[in-house]
């Protein structure tokens, strides 16, 4: 089964292309407002060919995406997200169980995370993912401010 094609729960998981940004960008507006990234943001991360940036698509359209930046045998993720309408489908966990394949490929052997302390949706999905809480950061987040909960897995 090709990598950068997988079906899963009626999408798929693919590489991030270009034509995928316009759509990301109207997301991340709605997912995260103040702090949503700029085209200029995914083009830059898009263009760093050791970052790994996959997004789902459902029905011709990106529903969700997940970035990782590659620093040798350490990753990190800098994005996982998904459109309000399509989440607590399996999108965001079927992300990361690529992402995971992706980064072995490239020989990564962590991956580390920052989430929001009070996102406990996402705690919850990145400890069901094998993600471990290594500390807290304070004050990381800004709008509003709030702490952090650093997270790494194995690979």
């Amino acid at each position: 089964m090709r990598q950068d094609l997988v079906q899963c729960k009626g999408m798929r998981i693919e590489s991030l292309t270009k034509e995928h940004i316009p759509a990301l960008c109207e997301m991340e507006k709605q997912c995260f407002g103040q702090t949503a990234w700029s085209e200029e943001g995914f083009l830059s991360e898009l263009a760093n060919k050791s970052n790994i940036f996959l997004t789902a698509i459902a029905e011709g359209q990106p529903i969700g995406c997940a970035a990782l930046q590659n620093t040798g045998q350490q990753g990190f993720i800098t994005k996982v997200m998904v459109s309000t309408a399509n989440r607590r489908q399996g999108c965001a966990q079927a992300l990361l169980m690529h992402m995971d394949t992706a980064a072995k490929q490239r020989g990564i052997k962590t991956i580390g995370l920052e989430v929001r302390a009070s996102n406990e949706a996402a705690i919850a999905l990145y400890h069901k993912c094998g993600y471990k809480d290594l500390g807290i950061r304070r004050n990381f987040y800004r709008f509003p401010k709030e702490d952090a909960v650093i997270m790494e897995k194995d690979l």
